[in-house]
């Protein structure tokens, strides 16, 4: 395959991450309406330490270990802010 195959593959890959990463952002938006109604701490760092190492034990590469730790803090991150009824608007 050619770099041009290639790179549509690339761009058929991140429009199921970006959906994902959507439907990922609904999900933790409707736990925050829940933790709000609750009065629950948004911030859950065991939670948190939780899902970062599942990933990292379910990780088989290429990507190191430090690379999807840096990428799932980051979307933790966006995440919670969601929950806190942040910024939802476009870039």
């Amino acid at each position: 395959m050619d770099i041009t195959g290639l790179r549509k593959k690339i761009d058929l890959v991140d429009g199921k991450i970006l959906q994902l990463l959507n439907e990922r952002a609904v999900i933790a938006r409707r736990i925050g309406l829940l933790k709000k109604g609750n009065n629950l701490s948004v911030h859950h760092s065991k939670r948190e330490e939780e899902i970062l190492t599942r990933m990292l034990k379910a990780n088989k590469g290429p990507l190191s270990g430090r690379d999807i730790r840096k990428i799932y803090l980051l979307i933790i991150e966006a995440c919670r802010e969601l929950q806190r009824g942040g910024d939802q608007g476009d870039v």
